[in-house]
């Protein structure tokens, strides 16, 4: 099953919900300091991140949104490295 072992937080069910309210999302990642990131948060999403389609070029073809959302991640990740 694709999500064992995969936190709860991080399960599509959980995100989705953050997607619903587009305003309450759009402002929690405005205001979102890459500083307060738990090292564990950390850990659980470089799986996910060290996918090498895991990228926006790749994930551009399937939704912009997607794809700048990524892109963000990768941001927020690499702001974190560089702390």
């Amino acid at each position: 099953m694709p999500s064992e072992g995969v936190p709860p937080d991080l399960l599509w069910a959980a995100v989705r919900d953050e997607f619903e309210d587009d305003e309450l999302l759009l402002r929690r990642l405005r205001e979102f300091d890459p500083s307060g990131i738990a090292q564990l948060k950390v850990r659980e999403l470089r799986s996910f991140v060290l996918n090498p389609n895991f990228t926006p070029e790749a994930l551009a073809p399937a939704s912009p949104c997607v794809s700048a959302l990524a892109g963000w991640v990768l941001t927020v990740l690499r702001c974190g490295d560089d702390s």
